[in-house]
């Protein structure tokens, strides 16, 4: 049971740490994505600065999308082996 216990709190880290993962990321993006808007209106720094944000804007996309599916991911397999530990004992039970 000790095991079981522990399996489930590494994957309910695992499922805290992409959550902050992916808050931390989409708030960036929404952020460089403002930035960007700003900066789209007055160009101080002429076009290298445009190629410098936009590709600091695909970065955190890209990281978005990444923490968005390892999220999804690590709640598939927590929920996955809560309900399969629950089976079991339920099985255990039965005899």
């Amino acid at each position: 049971m000790d095991s079981r216990q522990e399996k489930l709190e590494v994957l309910s880290n695992q499922v805290n740490f992409w959550e902050n993962k992916f808050r931390f990321s989409f708030i960036s993006l929404l952020s460089f994505l403002v930035i960007s808007m700003i900066y789209l209106v007055q160009p101080v720094f002429g076009f290298i600065g445009t190629i410098v944000l936009f590709s600091t804007v695909l970065v955190f996309v890209q990281q978005t999308i990444r923490s968005y599916n390892y999220l999804n991911f690590s709640k598939f397999s927590y929920n996955s082996f809560f309900y399969m530990y629950e089976e079991i004992e339920k099985i255990k039970g039965d005899n």
